[in-house]
């Protein structure tokens, strides 16, 4: 016995640990009921890191010494480790079942609670999430603030805004973390509660001054004063904290003979605004020239925009499922040419495989309205689609991406939108009232552009302001702020969430929609557009402050409409209230103009264009 230990110490000291395992068998063969060999064989495999042999050698003994500390905890760790590496691959149902067997094993360790609660929220199971949460919480872990952070997280998935600020206030307060802060500052976006906002940015802007933050990049759009040098140094950063295994890397360059396969990879061939912008030019796709695939990382709907997506091609693949590894391979097996981003750093979106380059050409377009940025000095994206004016010549440099600029803007929009004809009365609109309005989501109203609505309507006495709040704290604290301003809140209109046709029906109703910064509308501006009516937008240099002055100068209405200060954006707020004749002008002016951006037809084929250039490209140089 003793050679055995020195042979088996002498194969764990190589990590030979296979070896130490046959070793150990064949002893075992002698003495089958020898419980000690098989807790031997158990801790072979687990270090070897094959958890789920080692967790049934564990489960045999411990079925006969139930007593057994040691053995208890090994039992649990295998567990853990077998349910974290099931998450990691997006197996959420394996991964469920391996922790709700330890937290029956081991009822008092509240990081077990807190495991299972981080699956149930990636598996899209919110409420069970949260009371999983609470019950980590009381087990002991009430001082994580990585727990308050991903509670505060599922909270704001059920709207409860007042218990999702409470807890990122109090992960912030545990330890000044990145994401916290951000996710702080943008859910008081959300609300319009701009209290503690200068401080927070303060910190925003301290720690970007220092290498190692790490902010989640699509919050950081809506936050003024943010540079592109940032932007691209934000978008590096966060590629270095998402996991990457160079053990899966397959760089692909290879291009197909034949008709040319290009994917769209999503969470967001949904019912989504995206839907509105890309629908109808995916549909005129040349069938004889290319093979369309659709790689969707979302939870299947039964929308009638979801399954119109799913019309598109035959070749429709759900990715929600899909480990990193297995997502690169399935790209890999596809032999697709060239990869289309449309997600970016939004929600729920597979940016992270764009770094092991699974197709040939990879591109970022429309999802995400800025750099994806670079990992171990090369760019995720070979190329991204933009235009003259959401990325001029001077920016450029802030890109990782190569700039292919598209006309008239780099926005496409569907042929048509369906709309609802609603009486104006419905909406409570004042008869003799002037109606601004901005249907932008509300948290992109900043405390500065809110400042200058509030001026203007000082300035035009028989005007109200007709703008999209979407929950109860933020039209009280909007109203709030208006009547300290010395503004009468009446004048304040609150459009709830509609049905697409009323909504896009109810924008005859107003006169003149103003923007906001530095977070542009971009599909709402069409939706203007399309009824033939004015927005006044201030352009900035990011991208997604420029979206609106893209689709403005693309109709020939940039020198009426786009203003880069607020000063003069207010100023011809005010013009246009006191001359409404002209403003007439305009609308007809937009309605002459505008179907230079409502073409999708069009619009695919110049991109069909240049997907057989970038081609025709990478095959010279691979010849070459």
């Amino acid at each position: 016995m003793h050679n055995l230990n020195k042979t088996l110490a002498d194969l764990e000291s190589q990590n030979k640990f296979d070896e130490a395992i046959q070793l150990l068998k064949k002893e075992l063969k002698k003495a089958p009921r020898d419980l000690s060999i098989q807790t031997e064989i158990g801790n072979y495999y687990a270090m070897a890191g094959d958890f789920e042999e080692a967790l049934g050698y564990f489960r045999r003994v411990y079925h006969v010494f139930r007593d057994n500390d040691h053995l208890a905890e090994s039992i649990s760790f295998c567990l853990n480790e077998l349910g974290n590496d099931a998450f990691l691959k997006r197996n959420y149902q394996q991964s469920k079942l391996y922790f709700e067997e330890l937290i029956n094993h081991e009822s008092n360790n509240w990081r077990h609670f807190y495991n299972y609660a981080n699956v149930l929220q990636a598996n899209n199971e919110i409420k069970l999430s949260v009371s999983h949460y609470l019950t980590a919480q009381s087990k002991g872990g009430r001082d994580d603030e990585d727990l308050y952070n991903n509670l505060a997280n599922a909270y704001l998935k059920l709207d409860n805004l007042n218990e999702a600020k409470k807890c990122y206030e109090k992960s912030y307060q545990l330890k000044k973390n990145d994401n916290a802060l951000v996710q702080l500052l943008h859910l008081n976006q959300k609300i319009n509660d701009w209290n503690e906002f200068d401080t927070l940015m303060k910190d925003i802007h301290n720690r970007l001054k220092d290498v190692n933050f790490s902010f989640p990049p699509f919050p950081m759009l809506t936050l003024p004063g943010i540079s592109n040098e940032q932007y691209l140094n934000i978008a590096c950063q966060w590629n270095k904290k998402l996991p990457f295994k160079p053990a899966i890397h397959t760089h692909s360059t290879k291009i197909n003979d034949g008709k040319a396969k290009i994917a769209y990879m999503s969470s967001d061939l949904r019912d989504h605004p995206l839907f509105y912008l890309v629908h109808d030019a995916l549909s005129f796709h040349d069938e004889e020239k290319f093979e369309v695939i659709f790689l969707f990382n979302g939870v299947e709907e039964e929308s009638k925009e979801h399954l119109s997506f799913k019309k598109l091609s035959t070749n429709f693949i759900n990715t929600f499922n899909m480990s990193d590894h297995e997502l690169v391979q399935k790209i890999s097996d596809l032999e697709i040419d060239i990869l289309v981003d449309l997600s970016g750093f939004t929600k729920n979106s597979r940016t992270n495989i764009l770094k092991y380059h699974p197709a040939p050409i990879q591109v970022n377009w429309l999802g995400y309205p800025g750099t994806f940025g670079n990992f171990n000095d090369k760019p995720l994206c070979d190329f991204i689609f933009a235009d003259e004016i959401v990325i001029d010549k001077k920016n450029s440099k802030f890109f990782s991406e190569k700039i292919i600029n598209l006309k008239p803007t780099y926005q496409p929009n569907n042929f048509k939108r369906p709309t609802k004809k609603v009486s104006r009365d419905t909406y409570h609109l004042p008869d003799d009232h002037f109606i601004f309005a901005s249907f932008n989501q509300n948290l992109k109203i900043t405390k500065d552009i809110f400042n200058a609505w509030i001026n203007i309507l000082q300035e035009c006495p028989k005007s109200s302001i007709w703008i999209l709040l979407q929950n109860n704290i933020s039209k009280r604290n909007i109203k709030e702020y208006a009547k300290k301003k010395g503004l009468d809140d009446n004048r304040i209109i609150i459009a709830e969430y509609a049905p697409i046709e009323e909504h896009i029906g109810r924008i005859e109703h107003a006169d003149l929609f103003l923007d906001c910064y530095p977070y542009n509308a971009h599909t709402t501006i069409a939706d203007a557009i399309y009824q033939n009516k004015p927005t006044i937008t201030h352009i900035g240099e990011a991208m997604q402050s420029s979206v609106g002055a893209s689709l403005l100068h693309a109709i020939d209405c940039s020198e009426e409409l786009v203003f880069d200060n607020l000063q003069d954006y207010q100023k011809q707020a005010i013009f246009f209230y006191n001359n409404q004749e002209y403003l007439k002008d305009i609308n007809e002016k937009i309605n002459n103009k505008k179907h230079v951006l409502f073409q999708p037809d069009v619009y695919i084929k110049n991109i069909e264009e240049i997907y057989l250039k970038l081609i025709s490209q990478q095959k010279e140089k691979l010849q070459g």
